[in-house]
């Protein structure tokens, strides 16, 4: 196992097979349907917008379903945590640990 890195207070430990001894979950048979439908399209599109929206949403939400909602997903947000620390900017997706949702706000008014 190599040695664990520090980088603005996060421990990181880099190792193969990380996930090698966690059981395999069973999971919907919509999920495997929209998949096998979604996959071909997105790669036929080709655009990392393609992609985050017909495979990686998907596979999400499946997620928060197989945790009963215990997490809450983010999409798309601006997240300002320590900009001292690099922890700022865009992120295109967060799982959080918590079933509650912070209230998003705009700054843009809509007429």
């Amino acid at each position: 196992m190599a040695a664990p890195r520090c980088a603005n207070g996060i421990t990181i430990v880099e190792t193969a097979g990380i996930f090698a001894n966690v059981p395999e979950v069973k999971y919907s048979n919509y999920l495997t349907e929209t998949l096998r439908y979604n996959i071909p399209l997105a790669l036929s599109i080709a655009s990392e917008k393609a992609r985050s929206e017909m495979i990686v949403t998907p596979i999400l939400i499946e997620i928060r379903k197989l945790l009963s909602e215990a997490v809450s997903l983010f999409s798309g947000n601006n997240f300002e945590v320590d900009t001292e620390k690099g922890l700022s900017g865009f992120c295109d997706f967060l799982i959080s640990m918590s079933p509650v949702r912070a209230a998003w706000r705009s700054h843009t008014t809509i007429h």
